[in-house]
């Protein structure tokens, strides 16, 4: 049994790999509140903090990229939008941190992957790094034979067979990927899980946190389907019309009764 994403020896505390970040403004306030919520929410680290677009540019281009740029966007000399396409060599996320507006179209134009309004809030801050955490810890190559799960480093990945997953589980913010040998955990949500698998058409969601393998599934029977594994799950209300549909599209023939 194996565990990518986490490790646990001794009991001591679980820790996750982080995110690594530098926040761009030129408001002494603006940083000091985004370097106090980086500190507090899990997932994130900061390594440097800067006034102006420049002299991140410049830090960036001599100890290489990081993981996500949190940038103001009105800033004198060098704007955030005009910055933007520099910036973006540099990261994997360019997220745009403002109190205006008017420059989502911008944004937009300038392909960034986030646009968070000033003043921040935990919750919403919080969010934008479990997603970014979510989408950077689940990689699946466009294969229809396996995908790779997000390791324990930066790039560090795990290959699994698609064949062999057998059911997908969600807990909390991490998912299990259970094969018929072993076991795989890996930071992200079960909903991106679903869209990341959608394209090798061998998984169907049947609950709120069980993605089930066609290949390995034995049986349906009234609201619980079977594995070739022993292992038996019930189907959620909202899911039951899709997997009934799907049952339809692929039935031959039908139980007659016998005639005396």
């Amino acid at each position: 049994m194996t565990f990518p994403i986490l490790t646990v020896m001794n009991s001591k505390p679980i820790r996750y790999n982080e995110l690594n970040c530098i926040i761009i403004d030129d408001e002494p306030h603006a940083l000091a509140e985004l370097e106090e919520l980086i500190d507090t929410v899990p997932g994130v680290k900061l390594s440097r903090s800067f006034s102006n677009a420049r002299e991140a540019i410049s830090f960036l281009d001599q100890n290489g990229e990081v993981d996500v740029i949190f940038s103001d966007i009105n800033m004198p000399g060098l704007s955030g939008i005009d910055a933007a396409e520099m910036l973006q060599r540099y990261c994997n996320f360019l997220i745009y941190v403002t109190a205006y507006r008017d420059y989502a179209l911008d944004a937009i134009r300038a392909k960034v992957r986030g646009y968070l309004m000033k003043p921040l809030s935990y919750v919403d801050f919080a969010k934008q790094i479990m997603e970014i955490r979510s989408e950077l810890s689940f990689h699946s190559l466009r294969n229809d034979n396996f995908i790779f799960l997000k390791g324990d480093h930066k790039n560090n990945f795990k290959k699994v067979n698609c064949e062999e997953i057998v059911y997908i589980k969600a807990l909390l913010n991490y998912v299990q990927v259970f094969t018929g040998k072993d076991e795989h955990m890996t930071y992200s949500l079960l909903g991106d899980v679903e869209r990341e698998l959608s394209y090798t058409n061998l998984f169907i969601r049947i609950s709120k946190s069980i993605i089930i393998s066609l290949l390995h599934l034995e049986m349906v029977e009234g609201n619980v389907v079977f594995l070739n594994n022993g292992l038996s799950f019930p189907v959620g209300i909202p899911y039951r019309e899709r997997l009934t549909a799907f049952l339809k599209n692929r039935h031959v023939g039908s139980v007659r009764k016998k005639r005396d």
